[in-house]
């Protein structure tokens, strides 16, 4: 995000309406991605890096958001974590359960008869 804003008038884009969009497992890690800049803005010291480095928006199109046995898509889930995740690594990796005020808007986009990804994903989210 810093090097994409940093850029921005180079690239003839609007500073202030840069986003991240993730579609599926991209969604998860664009979910993931804007927790831990969250996490990276309670820790900053410097302003500047704080401001420029939470996207303005955030689109999640049928996201994987949790990895929670009842709601993960399983594939995604084992992918990520392996075969023997943990309490902790379901926690660290649910997006849903990692939302703060610092999270920026966000579009959710899901279809209720997806066969791979449940809705209740994009429900957990939108609930945050």
């Amino acid at each position: 995000m810093l090097y994409i804003r940093k850029n921005a008038d180079k690239w003839h884009l609007q500073r202030h309406r840069i986003g991240v969009l993730g579609f599926s497992a991209g969604g998860h890690i664009a979910s993931t991605f804007v927790n831990q800049i969250c996490d990276f803005k309670r820790s900053s010291d410097s302003k500047e890096q704080e401001i420029f480095a939470i996207p303005d928006f955030v689109g999640l199109i049928y996201p994987v958001i949790s990895m929670k046995d009842d709601v993960t898509h399983p594939g995604s889930r084992k992918q990520l974590l392996g075969d023997n995740s943990t309490s902790e690594n379901i926690i660290q990796y649910s997006a849903d359960l990692n939302v703060t005020s610092c999270f920026p808007p966000v579009f959710l986009l899901h279809c209720c008869d997806d066969d791979l990804v449940s809705i209740e994903n994009s429900l957990l989210m939108y609930l945050r």
